[in-house]
């Protein structure tokens, strides 16, 4: 018999006591609750940008909606440190010419790290387009040579279609794709890339489960 592998993003309106291992096998008792308390996959930068670098990390934080999830984790000693994260910074999240500055600043950081290759940005907003294009302009600014950048977020008609998506994926894992893409904190749970830019909006969700998408190293844009 196959078995199922069932990744849960959160519980809507969750509380401390619906994430207690006896509460969740409550609401799965035909599945095996599965004990991933250990980062192994992270490096120590990369929990430190998601503010998740105590021993014994806990952090209840919104997934989407009124989705919460309850981030608990051991930190073991011996984990890699991973490269130190790069903050850039803008004061005023409707302000395009900041943004754009930030954006730029951050993509520059990040062709110092790995050349021309593709990377994923990662947004918070995923209601808002305006955003998408401000990435697309700094971008451009820090690689006037780029092809355009790929959509993915859920909402907007510019999405790329999933077969790009996929491509994107295996020609990035094997180091041979220069577009980025753009993900909306939707279409990212459970999802994993060597590294990512992150632009937090300062909005109503809390970015710690987006930071986590980058195994190796992150970049974050953020409101100062």
């Amino acid at each position: 018999m196959p078995l199922i592998w069932v990744a849960v993003a959160g519980i809507d309106d969750g509380k401390d006591a619906d994430f207690e291992p006896e509460n969740l096998k409550k609401l799965m008792p035909m599945f095996t609750l599965a004990q991933l308390d250990m980062p192994l996959r992270s490096t120590t930068a990369v929990l430190q940008a998601a503010g998740l670098n105590t021993q014994n990390a806990k952090k209840m934080h919104y997934v989407t909606g009124y989705v919460k999830t309850n981030i608990n984790i051991s930190v073991p000693s011996n984990l890699l440190p991973g490269v130190k994260t790069d903050y850039f910074y803008y004061h005023d999240s409707n302000n395009k010419d900041q943004v754009v500055q930030a954006v730029k600043e951050a993509r520059e950081a990040m062709v110092t790290r790995m050349g021309q290759s593709g990377v994923a940005w990662i947004i918070d907003d995923s209601y808002s387009t305006s955003y998408y294009d401000w990435i697309c302009e700094g971008s451009r600014q820090a690689r006037p040579l780029s092809p355009p950048p790929l959509y993915y977020i859920g909402y907007a008609g510019k999405d790329a279609a999933a077969k790009d998506v996929k491509q994107w994926l295996q020609n990035s894992h094997g180091g041979q794709e220069d577009r980025d893409i753009i993900l909306g904190r939707e279409v990212v749970r459970g999802w994993e890339v060597q590294a990512a830019i992150i632009l937090d909006t300062d909005s109503f969700y809390t970015v710690s489960n987006l930071v986590m998408r980058g195994m190796s190293h992150v970049i974050m844009v953020k409101k100062k």
